[in-house]
């Protein structure tokens, strides 16, 4: 009898399964599902809700697992809802089997959370449900049925009389006392409790501000750093043009420029038909070029140095002797030579070049005559 009942059972599930399979909607592994739940048990007008129901396989693994748990229908319409994911159904579930009502997971799953934030929410509603539920007075028919007798053994002593009027007022308004106390006791932890979610709330905007603040901050950093470094780097490549240009003019000084103390370097002497200009740069004591002077040499040029330097000023000839015998003495350093070339350079007079000499001023004060007398010669021009 048994096996015949077997037998029946599993040709009923291999016809089922053909059935789905003639069908070509069911991958293999919903097929397996299926097979599964009949052979659990599970009667196929439920099967077929999750089948046409619309629910990917996690869903339907998820769906099959309550129909064998034999879940109520109403629960599964609220549980497995289609439009959320495995996940959430399964978070879901796992709070309705804790007590959380049907109506509560429902407005949970309206706010459409991830698993995790429906956890949280859910957890939440537990802990305000056990706060309240330690406020109420324990067994209150127990408490009721304590004072139905304490009227009988009232009434038994003391009759219907003014005495028992009395007393029972006595313990009725004790009673009202004992519950407005546990009312108020219950307000009080619920302004608490709402107290500390506005206060973590105050806090979370507070911290939400200052980071805002802070990434505000950072990118204000980092745009000022790009600034810098554009500023450095324009400052590097100006620094390399210069450094540049000061070898090209030194390389030119070396060849072409007027030393006090050695004469004028000329180029070895050629032939030349047409006049040459050069352009003698003068330089600092460190080397460090100054001004460019424009001088024309003619062909076959023998004068030497200042000499030569001397002559295309146009000083005169005991002049141009004095100055150079006193040059040539060694009585200025290097520093005052570089300063009385700067003077020939800029123009300066004999008288003033004479002077500068003479005098053996220092060379930063000689360097601020040249300027100062640079000036007068050109307001009298």
């Amino acid at each position: 009898m048994e096996e015949s009942r077997k037998r029946d059972n599993t040709r009923k599930v291999n016809d089922i399964i053909q059935s789905l399979k003639n069908q070509n909607k069911y991958d293999e592994n919903t097929l397996s599902l299926v097979r599964g739940d009949l052979e659990y048990g599970v009667e196929f007008e439920r099967i077929e809700k999750y089948l046409k129901g619309g629910y990917n396989f996690e869903q339907r693994k998820f769906y099959s697992s309550c129909l064998r748990k034999d879940t109520p229908d109403d629960v599964l319409e609220v549980i497995a809802d289609r439009g959320k994911t495995a996940d959430q159904m399964v978070v879901a579930y796992e709070f309705y089997k804790k007590g959380i009502p049907l109506d509560q997971i429902q407005a949970v799953f309206d706010e459409n959370h991830t698993p995790i934030m429906m956890r949280k929410s859910f957890e939440q509603i537990m802990e305000q449900a056990r706060i309240v539920e330690e406020s109420i007075p324990e067994d209150k028919e127990y408490a009721q049925d304590i004072v139905n007798q304490i009227k009988e053994v009232i009434v038994q002593i003391f009759g219907n009389g003014e005495k028992y009027d009395r007393l029972l007022k006595a313990i009725t308004e004790l009673a009202d006392k004992n519950e407005n106390q546990a009312n108020d006791e219950l307000v009080k932890k619920n302004e608490e409790l709402e107290k500390l979610l506005n206060d973590q709330q105050t806090k979370l905007n507070e911290a939400s501000a200052a980071n805002k603040k802070l990434q505000n901050n950072i990118k204000s950093l980092e745009k000022e750093l790009e600034a810098m470094q554009k500023e450095k780097d324009k400052m590097e490549s100006k620094e390399e043009v210069n450094a540049q240009e000061n070898k090209s003019v030194e390389n030119l000084a070396n060849s072409n420029v007027v030393s006090i103390s050695g004469g004028y370097n000329a180029p070895a002497q050629t032939k030349q038909i047409a006049p040459v200009y050069y352009t003698i740069p003068i330089v600092d004591e460190h080397g460090k070029v100054v001004h460019y002077a424009p001088v024309d040499r003619s062909a076959r040029v023998n004068k030497s140095g200042i000499t030569a330097l001397f002559s295309k000023l146009n000083f005169k000839k005991k002049s141009k002797q004095d100055m150079i015998k006193i040059l040539s003495s060694g009585e200025l350093d290097k520093s005052q030579l570089i300063q009385v070339k700067n003077a020939v350079i800029k123009g300066l007079t004999e008288e003033q070049i004479t002077n500068l000499i003479v005098n053996k001023i220092d060379a930063d004060k000689m360097e601020e005559i040249i300027e100062i007398a640079v000036l007068e010669n050109r307001e009298a021009q």
